[in-house]
This record gives structure tokens, C-alpha cells and sequence, in this order.
């Protein structure tokens, strides 16, 4: 039976039904996942755990679980401590050739000599801070009285990760650092042989991007394609082949084929797996619109996925901007100021982008908006209650109906709370309209303009403050 290859690229890739707990396991399932964007990459790999987490990301990256350098393609990727050192020496040389000629082709030229040198004092700076920005190998070098560009220095660190030197340091807002891989990985072990490791690069691959074909694995990996041929032959029956097309795509018997949900929008950050992991782009991607998500040079933009297909852009930029307005306004702007455009003919539901835009915020804000069943409020005597799309809530709240194990199951759509406020419910008439401040309107950054239900009628308001005690709601007050 032939396969939407859609719907399998995105559960492959957990952009839809997630499962993992942990970034380092979403790294680890990928292999490597693109980080060309510093700041992006964390939304890029916390977006696929169940609860997206920037500090979550931030311990793992800081522990030296998740490490960035220059691999594949001579371009940055994020590997996993357990993968470092295997994937480093299968795919290293490769990278390491790629770099030579860029170098070349900017009659840019490093003697030998000239490398060991500046690497010393690379290592001797990275060993005294611990985890140092380019900056301070500049200082360094200044301090030994060499001066060199930043593209000349770029290729000496470049070069330095890639004979096993440095790495990633600690994260850092803007900036990227570096660390000395001794100190924050360890001595390497004793490594797989390559056609084992050529192996468990295809598998992770082909898990984590089933459906596709031998020429994205070869343009992922950065391998030759005799490398590439030999490490899928060596999977043996974990791949089977379906003809989608007219083209061969191979997909991984581990790969995941049910789970798939309609409806949704994903705000894919730029240089995601989910398009650069691929050179069958074509499979979620209009040709014809091509340059909307990326440019001949291979700059890559922030996309918006409907139902897997790519159906405009967005700009994270102004949705941090927004953040920061709404604590200090009370009017937030509408999705339509938030600089999310879709393609001619493209339909959006505004409610499925505004669940898209309160997933983003939420994990910017550091994952203040959480289920309700997650979260203990014995200690808040009142809370604001803001509606449902189904029966009375009045009627709930006179029963002292417990929130998380009655609320949530009698009315559609998931319950979330912030700050002893309560919201639930996904039904919205006019997505362009909210009400309250950032601090009180929980989901309304997910619904965007919610109906208030009190006494069998709808309300542009909050109900009020309910008094609350030990998991129960009581009736309404005034306080």
C-alpha cells in the first residue's frame, strides 16, 4: 500500500506527535541536526520534545550531552556526546576536504606550520577560560602579537574541531563559544569500525528522515556516494524501497507511520531538518515557491508548515518582539502584526496559527503556560476562569468540579493555566481581537479571542475570580 510521504516525514522527524523527553534524544535520533542558526537551533531541536524547553536545552548543551561543531558538509551540526567521536572520524576527513577548498577558492592559504601554532594558542586560551567566544582567541592572539582576519581565524577554528581539539562551549545568548573537547567530552574510546559506523549512520538517518532517497543521504551525510550505497546495504532488511513518483525512496521498518494529525501549523525554524535534510525538498515544497524557503546560495528561511507542507514564512524576530510588548501592554498584536504570511491560495485556520504562535511564545517564556493537571495550586485562594466552547461552566463551578480530572474531560480542548489564571477551550469567532493583558490571558495567545460561558451565555470577559482550595472550584466571589 503506498505511503503519504508527507505525513511520514514529519512523524519521522517528531514535528508531529512527539516523543521524546529530552533534547539530547532528539539529537541522538537524528544523528546530526543542522545548526547553522545559533539561536534557532534550540527552538529546532526542543520543538520535537513533548514539553519544549530552553532550559532543558540549555543543561544539556552546557553538560556537554549536546555538542556543536563544524561536521557535515564542513557545516554546523549538533551530535550527541555518545556519537561525537565516531561520527567525528567517519565524516570528519570529508568535512575537512570541503573546508580546503573553500579555503582555496578564497586564496585563502594555511601552512602546516602556521595551523599547529595558532591551534596551541587556541588550546592554551580555551583551557584557561573554559569556554572562550572568538573574541577572546583574537585577544590571545593579539597578545602574542598576531593579528589575522576573522574569515583567516574562522578556518583555524573550523579546522581545530575537526582534528578533535574544540568544540562547543557553554551556551551564550548571541555568541557562539568553544571549549576544549578533552574537558568537556573526554578521551576518545575505543571506536566502531567504519562499516559499523557506516551502518549507524544510516540508521539514523533514514529513522529520522524516512521516506527518502539515496541522494539525500549522500547530500546529508556529506559521504561519497560509494559510502552512502555500502551503508545503506549494510542496514539489509531494516530498509524497503517504494516507488513515489517515479522515484525510489527508502523508508526505515522503525520509522514511525501512524500518529499523523490534520490541521496543524508548525513554525519551522530556518535551516531545520525537516527541509535541509533533503535534497527531494520538492516532496513538502512547491518548486515554483522554492525561493520562498531558501536562495541559490543556501540561505536557508523561517517557514510555516501546514499539515507538513511548506505554506509561508514567518519572523521569530517579531514574535520576541510581541513577547516583550505584551508585558508591557495590554493590546497585543493580532496574528496578522506578527509577520506571518502565507502563500496565494493558502487557507489558515486562525486558530491553528494561533496555537502555533502560543507554542513558539510558551517555550520562548520558558514554559509558563502549562496543562493545568501539571501544576499544583494549593497555595492560591482565587483564580480567574476564561470559558470553554461547550456546556455551562457555571454549572461546573457550582459543582466544585476538580479541574484537572473533571473540567478537562467535559469540555473539548486541552485545559492550560498561568499564574492561578485558568483557561480552556479552542473555539474563537474572530481570531484578530483579544482581550486582557499578557498575564491574563493565558491562552488567549493560543486562541486569540475567547468566549466566556457563565449561565448558558457567552461573554467578551472574563468570568471573574472563583475561589479555589485544594484542587476544587468554588462558587464565584468578589474579590
Amino acid at each position: 500500500m503506498s505511503l503519504d510521504p508527507v505525513s511520514v516525514r514529519m512523524l519521522s522527524q517528531h514535528l508531529c506527535s512527539p516523543k521524546f523527553r529530552t533534547p539530547e534524544e532528539v539529537v541522538s535520533h537524528f544523528g546530526a541536526m543542522q545548526a547553522q542558526e545559533y539561536r534557532m537551533m534550540r527552538w529546532a531541536v526542543s520543538m520535537r520534545t513533548v514539553r519544549p524547553s530552553e532550559k532543558a536545552f540549555r543543561q544539556a548543551y552546557d553538560k556537554g550531552r549536546i555538542i556543536r561543531l563544524h561536521l557535515h558538509r564542513g557545516t554546523w551540526q549538533l551530535v550527541t556526546r555518545d556519537d561525537y567521536w565516531w561520527m567525528l572520524r567517519l565524516c570528519g576527513p570529508r568535512s575537512e576536504a570541503a573546508i580546503r577548498g573553500w579555503m582555496h577558492s578564497n586564496r585563502i592559504d594555511i601552512p602546516e606550520d602556521e595551523l599547529m601554532n595558532i591551534r596551541e594558542l587556541l588550546v592554551a586560551e580555551a583551557g584557561r577560560g573554559g569556554s572562550v567566544t572568538k573574541e577572546d582567541f583574537v585577544r590571545a592572539l593579539a597578545g602574542q602579537g598576531i593579528t589575522m582576519d576573522d574569515h583567516r581565524l574562522s578556518y583555524h577554528i573550523r579546522m581545530a574541531e575537526l582534528s578533535g581539539t574544540l568544540c562547543s562551549g557553554d551556551l551564550h545568548p548571541r555568541k557562539a563559544t568553544y571549549s576544549l573537547v578533552r574537558a568537556k567530552i573526554g578521551p576518545e574510546p575505543v571506536l566502531p569500525d567504519r562499516d559499523d559506523a557506516l551502518a549507524l549512520l544510516a540508521r539514523k538517518y533514514f529513522r529520522s528522515h524516512s521516506p527518502a532517497t539515496l541522494e539525500d543521504f549522500v547530500w546529508w551525510s556529506g559521504l561519497g556516494v560509494a559510502d552512502c550505497r555500502r551503508a545503506m546495504a549494510l542496514l539489509g532488511g531494516e530498509l524497503y524501497s517504494e516507488s513515489i513518483s517515479g522515484r525510489a525512496f527508502h523508508i526505515h521498518t522503525d520509522c514511525r507511520t501512524r500518529g499523523f494529525r490534520k490541521g496543524r501549523l508548525v513554525l519551522l525554524p530556518p535551516y531545520d531538518e525537516y527541509l535541509i535534510g533533503y535534497k527531494s525538498r520538492d516532496v513538502v515544497l512547491d518548486p515554483d515557491l522554492s525561493h520562498r524557503a531558501h536562495n541559490r546560495t543556501g540561505l536557508f528561511y523561517p517557514v510555516i508548515l501546514k499539515d507538513g507542507r511548506v505554506c509561508g514564512n514567518w519572523n521569530p524576530t517579531v514574535l520576541g518582539q510581541l513577547l516583550s510588548a505584551q508585558r508591557l501592554h495590554s493590546s497585543p498584536a493580532a496574528p496578522s502584526d506578527l509577520s506571518l504570511s502565507f502563500f496565494e491560495g493558502d487557507e489558515v485556520d486562525g486558530s491553528a496559527a494561533a496555537m502555533a504562535i502560543d507554542a513558539y511564545l510558551a517555550f520562548v517564556e520558558g514554559n509558563k503556560i502549562k496543562r493545568v493537571a501539571d501544576l499544583s495550586y494549593k497555595n492560591i485562594d482565587v483564580v480567574n476562569i476564561y470559558g470553554c466552547n461547550s456546556g455551562n461552566l457555571s454549572e461546573y463551578v457550582r459543582n466544585n468540579a476538580n479541574i484537572a480530572s473533571k473540567l478537562s474531560k467535559k469540555v473539548s480542548g486541552d485545559v492550560y493555566a498561568y499564574d492561578g489564571n485558568v483557561a480552556f477551550g479552542t473555539t474563537w469567532s474572530n481570531p484578530l481581537k483579544k482581550y486582557g493583558k499578557y498575564e491574563d490571558r493565558l491562552s488567549n495567545i493560543q486562541k486569540g479571542y475567547i468566549k466566556i460561558a457563565l449561565k448558558n451565555r457567552w461573554f467578551r470577559k472574563p468570568i471573574g475570580k472563583v475561589k479555589y482550595k485544594d484542587g476544587e472550584l468554588y462558587e464565584k466571589c468578589d474579590e
